[in-house]
């Protein structure tokens, strides 16, 4: 029974560390709950390990465990602390953060790059998550919301996804189902994120004809006739079983829909500004 008692103290100090504010460096830390006391208002902290409660953290903007101001953790870089193409953050910061540079957030960690599956553009509006602050069994915490997927992020905010809430974003990543602790998961792990439109000033699909011949690469590219053989009645898709329109809700865009032979369809999206495919995130 000493034991079971042990474990499950673990258990629970593993997932309320995991909703604590921290920066980069302290997130990739364990701490094993125990309660401590806050050096600004005496409160309880969530570990031992914590200097600030998580009131004071958020008030102060600083790292419950090492009070390193969370904005200058990650200010001008993301998870990994690079910026893809090199821009400074400038006249496009946002919190210390190009939103309109490509910010690579896990693209270089193992645990992404062994996950199976293909890396793609998902485009959307990023939603961040509210996160009860009460003590429970959940093992898993999400920050952000991209359609109907949660992205993870190792259970730690990124300032590179801070700065892009409630905005118009895209992320190459990977989609994810998995069924975990008895939950099933179905995530978004993003390695780049950029706010949508950076290139605007590059020309791409102009028009329905552009957006068909691009269409067309991206299924040829990705060995789509292979996969779709079957409800395609073995053959290729041709520019004629392609329908594209302007997308009502987002007219910066192009929505294409393949009708296959035997019945169902495919859309996505791709910029007219640019020609990048968006894939939905269903």
């Amino acid at each position: 029974m000493k034991r079971l008692c042990g474990w499950v103290l673990i258990v629970f100090g593993v997932a309320t560390v995991a909703r604590a504010a921290l920066c980069p460096k302290c997130q990739r830390g364990m701490n094993i709950m125990s309660v401590g006391t806050c050096v600004e208002c005496k409160q309880a902290t969530t570990s031992g390990a914590f200097k600030l409660c998580q009131g004071c953290s958020a008030k102060l903007g600083q790292c419950e465990r090492c009070r390193v101001a969370l904005a200058a953790a990650g200010a001008g870089k993301t998870g990994s602390g690079e910026v893809l193409n090199g821009a400074q953050a400038g006249t496009n910061a946002v919190g210390g953060v190009d939103v309109k540079a490509w910010q690579k957030l896990f693209a270089d960690e193992e645990w992404y790059k062994k996950q199976k599956g293909e890396e793609q553009v998902f485009g959307g509006t990023l939603e961040g998550l509210p996160v009860d602050r009460g003590m429970n069994m959940m093992m898993r915490t999400s920050f952000y919301k991209l359609g109907t997927r949660n992205l993870y992020t190792g259970a730690g905010k990124v300032a590179a996804l801070d700065a892009l809430v409630g905005k118009k974003i895209e992320i190459r990543g990977k989609a994810v189902e998995m069924d975990l602790e008895g939950q099933k998961l179905r995530e978004l792990w993003p390695a780049t994120v950029r706010e949508a439109g950076a290139d605007a000033a590059i020309p791409g699909a102009p028009d329905e004809a552009a957006a068909r011949r691009l269409m067309l690469k991206w299924i040829k590219d990705n060995n789509r006739d292979s996969m779709w053989k079957d409800i395609n009645d073995g053959a290729p898709v041709t520019s004629e079983q392609l329908l594209v329109k302007a997308e009502p809700s987002a007219p910066h865009l192009w929505q294409v829909t393949v009708r296959f032979k035997k019945g169902g369809s495919f859309g996505l999206h791709i910029e007219k500004t640019t020609g990048r495919i968006l894939l939905p995130v269903d």
